[in-house]
């Protein structure tokens, strides 16, 4: 029995890597700020269910992981919704 061939993915540039990240922080930003569900929010920003709720816990574990935000006098509300499209 043969194998078919492992396709293999074309290297991201650096415009295919800005769309990506966009994509994620427009995930972040509807599922916390809008309160969408996961379901609503797949269609609008062109991922599956479950690769959207994949990239949400991801990010979080890794935004909870660095964040300095822990220290209240760090909350001061000084990032605005939508703010890397600014």
């Amino acid at each position: 029995m043969r194998r078919r061939p492992i396709p293999r993915r074309k290297p991201a540039t650096k415009a295919t890597e800005r769309q990506r990240d966009e994509q994620l922080a427009m995930v972040m930003h509807l599922r916390e700020n809008e309160g969408m569900t996961f379901g609503q929010l797949a269609p609008h920003v062109g991922m599956t269910r479950h690769a959207c709720i994949g990239a949400y816990h991801r990010l979080r574990d890794a935004y909870e992981a660095s964040c300095e935000c822990t220290k209240p006098e760090n909350k001061d509300g000084g990032m605005q919704p939508l703010w890397w499209r600014t």
